[in-house]
């Protein structure tokens, strides 16, 4: 069931009202209770305090007739004592001695000595405050002590003094009934207020809801027409305030949608000419092996991103006697995606229709590529090409390097690799006329079980997710332990040594790598 927005909001902000006015009324009833019962305890112990304060002055008064009460004066004491009772809340005041009430006079000479009321405790000394409850009705305080002599510090009689707590009670009461009337009005006000206060709140909060939900309702409508597709629409809400923002946000929302729209259409036709890149990159790679007697080869190409930059290639080589060499190509653009890519098609170009030639050397044919390629390439681009020629008839390589990596070579015989640098610098960089006098050629002979191995960087600068490269050892290492495999296995291995140790790390580089065997 669909419940909108101004229903929910009016429940809630109902429940919040009235819950908020009912903890206020809620809280001034308990601290009129608080404040009604601190009242009356002060008032109980004011009470108490007035009784015995009352007590402590009789007490006062008898022990400044301590003298007359030492040498039997008890006619005089007893008029003090007569006086006192005149008060009405002054029940009974008796002085005993030697456990024989003495004053007040209430027995001719030689009757039966007078005793204290059986509910009054004797004192044991010190001064005494009770509170006693009689079965009928009455409330007392009693007060027993000493009645010392100061004069001679001697304890010549004991006095208790009993006070009615009814007086002070009454008016205390008195005073309790009109406080609860006062009370009981002031809560009746309270909750009146409290009542109107709230169906006010109410009006108020239904009012302020329907003003809110209006531009927020308007808001609601636009987005359902830009969700059925409509980017272009744009909402008008006039307000100034949060709700006013939110709609700005969400018309450049609606803007920014469009124009992602857009791009990712424009991606979407990118990713498909990165598709078409990729499916012509990989197709200008060599679709097989070269078929030699006596050799295996290897070779593995493993990109960076959708297209690459490096590239490796294998070319058939006339020659003058009828016979053909094996052109063996390993280069390296600077930079990844489309511009390299591009850089390494129009190298491919290049160096194949400069290698048709036949006799020319690995050094010649890199400088007719580099005088073809350097008017043309940008600025900080460059290629680093391996250029070689396998005699297989002589077991010989003849090589050159613009500026490419050293050339590695396992002898089976001792297990040794050889690094071979050739002279040179890289395609783009510098004068023709340095290209041309730097560069040179190298011989090397393959006997029986040796490997000749040609690579990019990426080997080496394939890293792990603790930022450490793959290196050069680790590659010596990884070749060696593979010499006696054929060259297509020797390749697989490095590339499944390189994999595992980036563990799913994105590649740095791209990788190419191409291996010859003698067999």
């Amino acid at each position: 069931m669909r419940v909108s927005l101004r229903t929910k909001f009016s429940v809630l902000l109902l429940i919040l009202i009235l819950v908020v006015m009912g903890s206020i009324w809620w809280m001034s009833v308990r601290q009129q209770n608080q404040l009604e019962g601190a009242i009356v305890d002060q008032q109980q112990t004011s009470m108490r305090g007035e009784l015995q304060k009352r007590a402590r002055d009789i007490f006062t008064i008898l022990e400044a007739n301590a003298e007359a009460i030492a040498v039997g004066d008890y006619l005089t004491v007893d008029a003090v004592v007569r006086e006192l009772k005149k008060s009405p809340d002054v029940v009974l005041i008796n002085i005993v001695q030697k456990g024989r009430v003495t004053v007040p006079i209430s027995a001719p000479s030689g009757g039966p000595p007078a005793v204290l009321p059986a509910w009054i405790e004797h004192t044991t000394g010190d001064l005494r405050i009770d509170l006693e409850d009689l079965p009928d009705g009455q409330k007392l305080l009693v007060v027993s002590g000493p009645i010392v002599d100061k004069s001679i510090n001697v304890r010549v009689a004991d006095a208790y003094v009993v006070i009615s707590r009814r007086p002070i009670q009454d008016a205390i009461a008195a005073a309790q009934d009109r406080m609860k009337y006062f009370v009981r009005d002031a809560r009746h006000s309270l909750t009146f207020a409290t009542l109107i206060f709230s169906i006010l709140a109410i009006v108020a909060a239904f009012m302020l809801i329907t003003y809110v939900i209006r531009p927020l309702n308007v808001l609601a409508e636009g987005a359902k027409i830009i969700g059925e597709g409509n980017l272009d629409h744009e909402v008008r809400v006039d307000s100034n305030d949060e709700v006013g923002d939110l709609a700005k946000t969400f018309n450049v929302m609606t803007r920014n949608i469009r124009e992602d729209r857009i791009q990712l259409i424009e991606k979407e036709k990118l990713d498909q000419e990165l598709k078409i890149a990729t499916q012509i990159q990989h197709n200008l790679l060599p679709k097989k092996l070269p078929q030699v007697s006596g050799y295996t080869f290897g070779a593995a190409y493993a990109a960076a991103r959708e297209v690459s930059g490096d590239y490796y290639d294998f070319l058939s080589v006339p020659t003058n006697n009828g016979h053909s060499k094996i052109g063996v190509v390993v280069a390296d653009v600077s930079g990844k995606g489309i511009p390299g890519a591009f850089m390494m098609t129009v190298t491919r170009s290049v160096l194949r229709a400069k290698a048709a030639r036949g006799e020319s050397s690995p050094a010649d044919i890199l400088r007719l590529t580099n005088s073809i390629l350097l008017p043309d390439m940008k600025k900080g681009m460059f290629v680093s090409v391996f250029y070689g020629l396998l005699d297989a008839a002589n077991a010989a390589v003849e090589f050159s390097s613009a500026g490419h990596n050293p050339t590695l070579v396992y002898r089976a015989a001792s297990g040794v690799i050889e690094s071979i640098r050739c002279g040179g610098m890289a395609m783009g960089i510098g004068d023709i006329d340095i290209f041309d006098r730097l560069i040179e050629t190298r011989r090397l002979d393959l006997n029986p079980g040796d490997v000749f191995f040609q690579y990019t960087d990426g080997i080496q600068h394939a890293m792990n997710s603790n930022e450490e490269r793959f290196g050069t050892p680790r590659l010596l290492q990884v070749l060696r332990e593979s010499g006696k495999l054929d060259a297509q296995e020797i390749v697989r291995e490095i590339l499944e040594r390189v994999t595992a140790f980036t563990a799913g790390n994105p590649p740095y580089d791209d990788i190419t790598m191409v291996a010859i065997k003698r067999v």
